[in-house]
């Protein structure tokens, strides 16, 4: 029943509903790693578009290997800045050292967070892939209630290649979902310095890329720009108390994932041609 309830509603909210996500990004391997070497991921709370940073609660985060067992993540608390507000915010810092060559990913859960301004309860489900030396289990379904399963390899992107996925709720395909993409720009962006439209206002659909899955829940998508990008779909799943108040809850899954710049060949490489042939030929 709560199937059927989930895909007859009208996938459609407000921008404002969108613009809080668990964020998780690693500032140096670009979403690579190497067997024995430590790496760290962040883990914040953020509107990634525009920088603005807000107060996170630890997550429930694991370690899916690529030989399928599963490890727990272990949370240090960090700050980081608001430049909106001037305020220090919470966030996290997680470490791990694969110890296996292949494909990893991290899970990170949070508890349902009541989001005040909308009258909503929010549960994220949020994967990051690990690429450790060799292609080997980045296809692996993590077995979550709300799910994003790449089709396409996630990591080795490059700007302009075509990224597919298939959303998955409770197991099976879902339809007709609408689902957002976001670049995290690592900056604080003042209202005045976001993309304006023709009439000079904020011109979200520049921000925030949007397209629904279609009736394999599957979905295709480019990447305009280098860096960390979110993939992000919501749907309603029933309702949440929170003392003596019901609020509708609503999962949230979400991919990270890192885009290169595209390869440039050196000016100076040798070009391939074929040699003249000798004189005895």
């Amino acid at each position: 029943m709560r199937t059927l309830i989930v895909f007859l509603l009208v996938f459609c909210w407000v921008s404002s509903s969108w613009g809080y996500f668990l964020t998780v990004f690693d500032p140096k391997g670009q979403g690579y790693a190497l067997k024995g070497q430590e790496i760290q991921f962040f883990v914040l709370r953020t509107e990634p578009f525009q920088g603005i940073v807000y107060d996170l609660k630890a997550p429930k985060g694991k370690v899916f290997r690529p030989d399928k067992k599963t490890e727990p993540l272990a949370f240090v608390r960090v700050m980081f800045k608001d430049f909106s507000t001037g305020k220090k915010r919470f966030a996290w810092k997680v470490k791990y050292v694969p110890t296996l060559a292949g494909d990893y990913y991290f899970l990170f859960i949070t508890q349902p967070t009541l989001m005040p301004a909308i009258g909503e309860v929010w549960q994220e489900i949020v994967k990051v892939p690990l690429h450790v030396e060799e292609e080997k289990g980045w296809g692996q379904i993590l077995e979550q209630k709300f799910e994003i399963v790449p089709m396409t390899r996630p990591y080795g992107l490059s700007v302009g290649q075509i990224f597919r996925g298939q959303i998955l709720f409770e197991g099976k395909p879902a339809p007709k979902v609408f689902v957002q993409v976001v670049r995290f720009n690592g900056v604080y962006l003042s209202p005045d310095k976001l993309p304006k439209d023709k009439f000079g206002k904020r011109d979200t659909p520049r921000m925030y890329f949007s397209l629904y899955t279609d009736e394999n829940g599957e979905f295709s998508i480019g990447f305009p720009q280098d860096g960390w990008w979110l993939i992000t779909a919501k749907i309603p799943y029933g309702k949440h108390m929170i003392g003596n108040t019901s609020y509708p809850l609503f999962l949230r899954t979400s991919f990270w994932l890192y885009v290169g710049k595209p390869f440039k060949l050196p000016e100076k490489a040798p070009v391939l041609t074929p040699e003249p042939p000798s004189p005895q030929e």
